[in-house]
């Protein structure tokens, strides 16, 4: 499933394209049992330094950082690896975001060859997301969205 750029997504333009075959899920393990490595041992340097950190540093991934992440965009996996799996989150509403488009993909296949591509890709979507701790939307947090939408006089980002 090539990607293309569009107005409201340029940014896709830039996340290149990974086949979807045997050869490429193979690759993806290959990464993914040394990420699983590299954090075995960072976990051990880990508790040794931990108590030497001023500060927790939390870094949540959005829906399009997510996207570039599952397409293997050099940069951003360059920067995850660069951080702890235990300091890297994703919002409820990121997997919301995720989910929606796999299923709305799902009803609108046309053929069984189709159905299969978008249901192996689904897998991998839910695999990839259950990499980090997900942080549920608050009502805290969505009662100050909702009264940023509301309040056209100022612009406030919400955050989590």
């Amino acid at each position: 499933m090539p990607l293309e750029a569009t107005i409201s997504q340029p940014w896709i333009a830039t996340a290149g394209s990974v086949p979807d075959d045997e050869l490429t899920d193979e690759w993806i393990d290959a990464i993914e049992e040394y990420r699983e490595e590299r954090d075995a041992e960072d976990r051990s340097w880990r508790n040794l330094h931990l108590q030497s950190r001023p500060f927790h540093e939390l870094f949540i991934l959005d829906t399009n950082v997510l996207t570039l992440y599952e397409r293997m965009h050099p940069a951003v996996m360059k920067n995850i690896f660069h951080h702890f799996v235990e300091d890297i989150r994703v919002s409820s509403i990121t997997v919301e975001e995720q989910v929606s488009g796999w299923f709305r993909l799902l009803r609108s296949a046309k053929s069984p060859q189709q159905l299969e591509a978008v249901h192996r890709r689904l897998s991998k979507a839910v695999s990839t997301l259950g990499t980090w701790e997900i942080i549920p939307l608050s009502a805290q947090a969505e009662m100050r969205s909702k009264s940023s939408c509301e309040d056209t006089s100022t612009s406030k980002a919400t955050t989590f």
